[in-house]
């Protein structure tokens, strides 16, 4: 008996590694692999906000290259762990290819101009990170999985910018279409009416936006303001389509006054958002929609 012990102690000794071996293995993993993420994020982080499409889709394929070659060597290191890995590395290594899958196509189309694409593969690459995040939480990993949520901004940013810029620019051209300075009741009438259309256009064109985190805040803001300056207009219109005496005796003066005031809160919410757009280097802001000429 006491033979046959002595043999199972000698086998188990020459035999798989223990315990305290995997454990070290997976540590060096560990360590390796943050060491890659780091040099991955600051590569990801290098250079200014692109200005439009043209600089985003270089950018794009710059920080695509730079995941492929991230992926690539967290792959390798996974590969040499072996039978070591826990299930929680091997997660977070598929997780890796999720993310590298969901960034491939979003340059294609920002290169096509496809901006309802764009944003939807921004917030699909958002929640493939945060799904890496937590996949890395998960295999004691503390720096893989960091700046999702920046570089899904990026892209909404420098979309949001194009957008925003071709919805001003289109809205105030149609605008400066109108006769600023109406003769008559009935050409009022007709300025009115143009007002009210091409507010009602700059609200739905502005609600179909997908602002970055940074500018969530000031587009609502100017969404709301822009209805309340739309929902006055219309009520003042309402009025004036009664009659020249009935928009003086109903208080069309104060309503007129107060859709003044409205559109000029829109367009100072517009300037607060515009200050955010301008290019680096730029001096010319934005051009603000015509809410404050009414």
């Amino acid at each position: 008996m006491a033979v046959l012990a002595a043999l199972t102690v000698a086998l188990g000794a020459c035999g798989g590694r223990s315990e305290n071996d995997v454990q070290a293995e997976r540590a060096t993993f560990v360590r390796k692999a943050d060491a890659i993420c780091d040099k991955a994020i600051a590569a990801l982080a290098r250079g200014e906000q692109p200005r439009n499409a043209t600089t985003l889709d270089t950018r794009l394929q710059r920080d695509q290259k730079t995941l492929r070659f991230a992926v690539s060597d967290l792959h390798g290191l996974r590969k040499a762990l072996g039978d070591s890995a826990s299930p929680q590395i091997k997660a977070f290594d598929r997780q890796a290819d999720v993310v590298l899958d969901t960034a491939h196509p979003i340059a294609r189309h920002v290169r096509r101009i496809e901006s309802s694409r764009a944003r939807r593969g921004a917030e699909h690459l958002r929640r493939a990170y945060a799904g890496l995040y937590q996949a890395a939480r998960k295999a004691k990993l503390r720096r893989c999985g960091r700046g999702g949520n920046r570089a899904a901004d990026q892209i909404l940013f420098t979309v949001y910018r194009s957008e925003y810029t071709t919805v001003n620019s289109s809205v105030n051209q149609r605008f400066g279409s109108l006769d600023q300075r109406p003769k008559s009741f009935e050409a009022y009438r007709r300025y009115l009416r143009g007002t009210v259309k091409l507010l009602d256009n700059l609200r739905k064109r502005m609600g179909r936006l997908a602002p970055p985190k940074i500018l969530r805040r000031r587009h609502r803001l100017l969404l709301r303001r822009t209805t309340r300056t739309l929902v006055s207009t219309r009520r003042l219109l309402a009025l004036v389509n009664r009659g020249q005496a009935a928009a003086v005796a109903g208080g069309g003066q104060a309503l007129a006054l107060r859709v003044v005031r409205e559109g000029r809160l829109a367009s100072a919410a517009d300037r607060s958002i515009s200050r955010i757009l301008r290019p680096p280097g730029s001096r010319r802001r934005t051009p603000s929609p015509g809410t404050d000429r009414t």
